[in-house]
């Protein structure tokens, strides 16, 4: 043991005998050790004095081991300290080790020992590179005693106030790569032993340590870099799954193992110094690495879930960590966000916590997992990043109305009935995520995918609240599934000149071929195409070429099918709207315009005139304000279309607006469909930083 004293020969002879400066024999030491026993009955205390300098400099207790030896008593003394530090400054692998035990109390001989460990680092990381050196087997054991002996370091770090942590974990900055590349030779010697697990998790636990203690606080882009070039390279090192590839850890063994190995990386995700430099690396990474993190996060999930099985009382708190900080990197890491989209992580996620019902919420008041799991993938933060309508369609076909069901008819506090959905983050107080559903609606995907979630959904008994709630949201999804029935699956029937009426059978156009120079706009013939390009496209072609780029590269772009299908939407509207008015028919004739708001909810329609109608504007602009919408509006006023129909829809990033003029049947009060368009627009072609959200 390290803290027992032994004496040398060399030692015994010294206390043996002493000597004047001349050389002269003085005093002999044996009749001073009789006279000393005789007078000094406590054996404890006469040890004490004949303890020898090259004794430990801490020790716990004082009293007499099995084997004949002393164990030193607690005190500290200077002298002793410093030839601790001495022997550990060389290189001595045994003191080096006592450091552990034995950490100075002095702050000075504290830093002196904590600067011998680093500057060990500094020495002989670089012969860690070569694996089979002769340098290489040299330094190990020096690298392993300094990591044994910085121990005693994170022991007085612990108890250590703000300023001396700070203090000490400044002092790692200039030694940090060397520091995390002996940490990196660890996992190498862990990954040829059977502590793999182990070491894994207790490197990941110290590093998670000396970050919270305050290494993170710089702004140093060298030492950030360091920082999260290790913690990435813990969370995403594989030695540990090709140890135990084929079996699956339960969750104690999980949480208590592998766990671990993420809390660097969750750390810096929540620093503010690091998370910016996060972000910024991400983004600056190549396919091949942001791919391989996207596996991690996969994979770790799976993982984690696996165990759930059969568990009692399960804590799906690393499982949400995982989910919440995946979707933090989604919004400002966009090729991150659509990896995990393509490998279809957020449905897996959700079906993941839907599998365990009864499992609470972490980090929600209330609540279950499945509903926290919701919460971090479909908030207002997400939904303004692109590929967020790809998002919306994955969570509806993993189960997002089941979720959004369960929620609704859980019981809740009493007087807090009516504050359904709190648990969601949108810019609107108003905002539910059944309100978003409907207003994301405008996509055919995402309202194909709500169809089909909202017909698997048994029939339920539900309170006066929740019907209140649920019956509109139902409702407001007929006009949608009307669309979605006439909307054809093999080909786009749409042809974009204003001259073309026969539109109003969906079927009676073949397909259409779009304008090679924008791609914005579709002709059944090249008849049609002369014919709107000598009127409107001459002048409009580049325009909405550079226009679609910008809102592809925004994620807000639409293709034709969405385009169809708004047309379609608006159509089923105002079919309705003509049951409804079929007694005031001199009203059509006179308010001729009908703008629909799908923007708000429930949806709402308004009749103008042709003048009004002109002057109306949406979201600070003129409503029509493009040539094409302003050209179907004097087609009414002269007569060539009986009614022109306007349907504003918008959501996240995306507005959208739907022209459609339409003839009247005076005799049954029908509408036909005569032709139309849709202008989308990014949030911020009109100076907003979102849409209804």
């Amino acid at each position: 043991m390290d803290d027992v004293v032994e004496p040398s020969a060399k030692s015994e002879k010294y206390m043996t005998r002493s000597r004047t400066m001349t050389g002269t024999p003085r005093v002999w030491l044996p009749s001073i050790r009789t006279l000393w026993r005789a007078v000094c009955a406590d054996q404890n205390r006469l040890d004490r004095l004949l303890s020898f300098p090259h004794a430990p400099a801490v020790a716990t207790s004082h009293s007499r081991l099995p084997d004949g030896k002393w164990r030193m008593p607690p005190t500290q003394s200077h002298f002793r300290v410093d030839a601790l530090l001495k022997a550990a400054e060389r290189g001595s692998i045994p003191h080096l080790k006592r450091l552990e035990h034995e950490w100075p109390t002095d702050p000075s001989l504290s830093q002196r020992a904590l600067m011998i460990l680093l500057e060990h680092f500094k020495a002989e990381a670089p012969h860690l590179r070569h694996l089979q050196s002769r340098e290489s087997k040299r330094a190990s054991p020096i690298v392993l005693a300094a990591f044994g002996g910085l121990e005693g370091a994170f022991k007085s770090l612990a108890s250590a106030t703000e300023t001396k942590a700070n203090q000490i974990t400044a002092a790692f900055h200039p030694y940090l790569q060397e520091y995390f590349a002996g940490l990196r030779y660890i996992f190498y010697i862990a990954s040829r032993s059977h502590d793999t697990m182990k070491l894994s998790s207790t490197v990941a636990t110290r590093v998670v340590f000396l970050f919270g203690a305050g290494l993170c606080n710089t702004d140093v882009p060298d030492i950030l870099e360091c920082i999260l070039d290790m913690s990435l390279y813990l969370f995403m090192d594989d030695t540990l799954w090709k140890w135990r590839e084929g079996k699956i850890f339960t969750q104690a063994q999980y949480d208590d193992i592998v766990a671990p190995k993420f809390g660097p990386l969750g750390f810096c995700i929540r620093h503010p110094s690091t998370r910016e430099a996060l972000f910024k690396k991400l983004n600056q990474a190549t396919t091949d690495s942001l791919k391989r993190l996207c596996d991690t996060f996969i994979r770790q999930s799976l993982e984690c879930s696996a165990g759930w099985q059969g568990t009692p009382g399960m804590d799906g708190k690393t499982f949400s960590s995982y989910v919440s900080s995946a979707f933090i990197l989604c919004t400002q890491v966009p090729r991150f966000f659509k990896l995990l989209l393509k490998y279809r992580f957020p449905a897996f996620a959700l079906k993941a916590a839907l599998t365990v019902p009864l499992a609470p919420a972490c980090n929600l008041p209330r609540g279950s997992l499945a509903l926290e799991t919701a919460c971090a993938m479909f908030n207002c933060e997400i939904l303004l990043a692109g590929n967020s309508r790809r998002l919306i369609v994955q969570l509806l076909e993993a189960g997002l109305i089941e979720t959004l069901l369960n929620d609704l008819l859980s019981p809740r506090l009493e007087g807090k009935e009516e504050k359904v959905f709190e648990e969601f983050t949108f810019q609107f107080d108003t905002m539910t995520p059944l309100k978003a559903l409907t207003y994301a609606s405008y996509d055919p995907r995402i309202s194909n995918a709500l169809h089909i979630a909202i017909m698997a959904i048994p029939p339920q008994q539900m309170n006066h609240t929740a019907y209140n709630i649920w019956k509109p949201f139902v409702d407001s999804c007929g006009w949608h599934r009307d669309a979605l029935r006439r909307l054809p699956n093999d080909h786009i029937p749409l042809c974009d000149s204003l001259q073309h009426p026969s539109t109003s059978k969906a079927d009676g156009l073949g397909a259409s071929k779009e304008c090679s120079g924008c791609h914005t706009t579709v002709y059944c013939s090249t008849d049609c195409q002369r014919e709107d390009w000598s009127s409107l496209h001459r002048e409009e072609c580049t325009r909405s070429r550079v226009e679609l780029i910008d809102h592809q590269l925004k994620g807000s772009s639409i293709s034709h099918r969405t385009r169809l299908y708004n047309i379609l939407h608006l159509e089923a509207i105002m079919h309705q709207a003509a049951s409804q008015w079929s007694e005031k028919s001199d009203e059509w004739a006179r308010k001729p315009v009908c703008i629909v708001d799908a923007d708000i909810y429930p949806v709402t329609l308004g009749f103008d005139t042709v003048e009004e109608a002109g002057t109306s504007t949406r979201f600070g602009a003129n409503l029509f304000e493009c040539a094409r919408s302003r050209a179907m509006l004097r087609q009414v006023a002269e007569g060539d279309s009986a009614v022109l129909a306007v349907c504003i829809s918008a959501f996240g990033r995306c507005g959208v607006f739907t022209f459609a003029r339409f003839g009247v049947d005076g005799s049954s009060m029908t509408f036909h469909l005569q032709g139309g368009f849709c202008r989308a627009v990014d949030a911020s072609d009109i100076g907003l930083d979102y849409l209804n959200v």
